[in-house]
């Protein structure tokens, strides 16, 4: 898998940048010299008009130039292709062993159907089936693969982020923490995010099993993990909680723009994230369902989703040569996410056409 090197490109062009200004500055100065001993040395009416005009043309050429390179790395867009798989006989998602959406996913639908009935009657009463496009009276089951799949990334951003800033060592009173409640308007409109992110004595399901181990009877137990005293996820057998909490960099803000994407807004650069899935069917590699699932193909159907990544760096960010450690996380994330998401990511990582030319050779002498 190529790595992602989004701001280490930026920030060598921005040094090669800087040089050029410098050499241009040195170009110019010498150029004023000779043109100073020209003028001693040949008589024009208009020698001064001519030179000033020169260089001023000199110079537009140079920002002209200088401001075209600045505009080329300005943007970057990256458009990652994922899967996932159903079962049609239960139409529920199909685990995918080592495939970290493919997994995250089959546990937040089991969860959130465990739980919350509101959620399992909208998946049951829209059917998702492979089609163009679905008809407009059932969009709820396109809706819920879009905010499973967002709550996915935001959990990957969430944990890099806290990694990444536990490591760094930078003024961390500068950082922004935003909880659940600090973003109501992505809140309120991921069902996935809202369910698993709220506090378990909120939830019947915790509540429930608590009784029963305080009782004393036999249940499966809550196991939880904490992080400095604090719980950040806790699961029980039949629900999931997950601590929320996003650490950004310095006067950043996360928030859903007017086409339902997520925008990351820091001061170097804007992240816009957007979910795309219209039901479309994708194509896994030959017996993979058949080996790896272990089931047919006419038992299930395979679904695209794509993650679509735009990154729109800020000119006034650019300029500047400090302050970079608090944003240097998005190349190392971008490779984490692709490396979770990528449908072929995920059958390079397993080497599938080797395996399935070997599972092939022993069924043949079998």
């Amino acid at each position: 898998m190529n790595k992602n090197n989004i701001l280490k490109d930026l920030l060598s062009n921005r040094k090669g940048i800087f040089e050029i200004i410098i050499v241009a500055i040195s170009f110019a100065f010498g150029i004023n010299l000779i043109t100073n001993e020209i003028k001693e040395l040949v008589e024009w009416e208009k020698e001064s008009l001519i030179f000033t005009l020169i260089g001023i043309f000199i110079c537009v050429i140079s920002i002209c130039y200088f401001l075209f390179r600045i505009y080329k790395q300005k943007e970057f867009s990256k458009i990652i292709e994922g899967f996932f798989i159903i079962d049609k006989a239960d139409k529920t998602i199909v685990d995918i062993d080592g495939y970290d959406y493919g997994e995250d996913l089959k546990r937040s639908f089991d969860s959130a159907f465990s739980e919350d009935e509101s959620i399992k009657i909208a998946w049951e009463n829209n059917n998702l089936t492979p089609r163009f496009r679905l008809g407009k009276n059932s969009p709820d089951s396109l809706n819920l693969i879009i905010e499973a799949t967002e709550y996915f990334f935001l959990e990957k951003l969430s944990t890099h982020l806290t990694d990444y800033f536990n490591k760094e060592k930078i003024d961390k009173k500068l950082l922004v923490e935003l909880l659940r409640d600090d973003i109501p308007d992505i809140l309120l409109k991921n069902r996935f995010l809202e369910l698993f992110s709220k506090s378990t004595e909120r939830r019947v399901a915790f509540l429930k099993e608590k009784n029963k181990n305080d009782s004393n009877v036999g249940s499966e137990l809550v196991t939880k993990q904490k992080l400095k005293g604090k719980v950040v996820s806790s699961y029980s057998a039949s629900a999931m909680f997950r601590h929320f909490d996003l650490t950004l960099p310095p006067k950043s803000s996360i928030s859903r723009t007017s086409n339902n994407a997520i925008c990351i807004d820091t001061k170097r650069f804007k992240i816009d994230v957007k979910v795309e899935f219209d039901a479309f069917n994708t194509v896994t590699p030959r017996g993979f369902t058949k080996y790896y699932l272990k089931k047919e193909n006419s038992e299930t159907n395979e679904y695209q989703i794509d993650l679509i990544l735009n990154v729109r760096f800020k000119l006034g960010g650019f300029v500047s040569r400090n302050g970079w450690d608090y944003y240097k996380w998005i190349d190392s994330f971008f490779d984490k996410i692709e490396s979770s998401f990528s449908q072929s990511t995920f059958f390079e990582r397993i080497g599938w056409d080797k395996a399935y030319v070997i599972i092939k050779a022993l069924d043949k002498k079998q």
